[in-house]
């Protein structure tokens, strides 16, 4: 049985002297500052951020973000129609990692 987590960890390279943002979004057409002014340090910066926070009313179904990636055009990796099942799958794995 898959278990949805509540919390996403982000890892990215970050170069000295730049300055990152990270952004959130429920509709994925506008976007909010999560946090900014992350300064690169030259190796690898971590953030972990919980879903939690997030007010009901703005939280979306495994559903809702199927049809969201399908509209938006981002593939699957085997090429078939995104699912709540596979999304419900990809956000029950252990870590979610980002890489940028």
């Amino acid at each position: 049985m898959a278990v949805a987590r509540t919390a996403i960890e982000f890892t990215f390279p970050a170069a000295i002297g730049k300055t990152y943002r990270i952004e959130d979004s429920t509709d994925l057409a506008t976007w909010g500052t999560v946090e900014s002014g992350i300064v690169g340090n030259g190796g690898q910066v971590q953030r972990f951020y919980s879903i939690l926070n997030v007010p009901k009313d703005q939280r979306m179904s495994f559903g809702k973000i199927a049809a969201r990636l399908q509209e938006e055009g981002f593939p699957t990796r085997t090429g078939k129609p995104w699912s709540a099942a596979s999304v419900q799958g990809i956000l029950g794995r252990p870590a979610i990692r980002s890489s940028y």
